[in-house]
């Protein structure tokens, strides 16, 4: 059993990325709903605390982007690193956790608020999160 102490490793990626079901990582939704369709992986929890709020659903991006960075402000790297280890399963024998929702970002001018974490993260910590395509 890992240590929950442990370095954790974060990904993003999106809730229809089918892949991951055979990836060494443990899926966590930041959504504020789950999908509505059976993925081929368990997603192991949610961590609501990063999703947008209901009220920045449909906002522009230049409306959007402060209101969210607010929000990882207001929780700060430290609770944040508590919420992502609070979500590995106790019995987890990797330190991959994959952040999803719902945007495909390989769409031509798609943005979302995984991104937005994690370049927020880079600033505050130094560390890269990729996006799983």
């Amino acid at each position: 059993m890992p240590n929950r102490k442990m370095k954790m490793q974060i990904f993003t990626s999106r809730y229809s990325n089918n892949s991951i079901a055979q990836m060494d990582v443990i899926p966590v939704g930041i959504s504020l709903y789950p999908p509505r369709w059976k993925t081929p992986y368990k997603v192991q929890g949610y961590i609501k605390e990063l999703a947008p709020t209901r009220d920045m659903f449909g906002l522009p991006f230049e409306e959007y982007k402060p209101k969210y960075l607010a929000i990882l402000e207001s929780l700060g790297v430290e609770k944040i690193t508590q919420l992502i280890q609070a979500s590995v399963p106790a019995h987890s024998e990797t330190n991959k956790v994959v952040l999803l929702c719902f945007e495909d970002l390989r769409k031509q001018d798609k943005w979302c608020h995984r991104r937005l974490f994690a370049e927020w993260w880079r600033e505050k910590t130094g560390e890269t999160i990729c996006e799983m395509q």
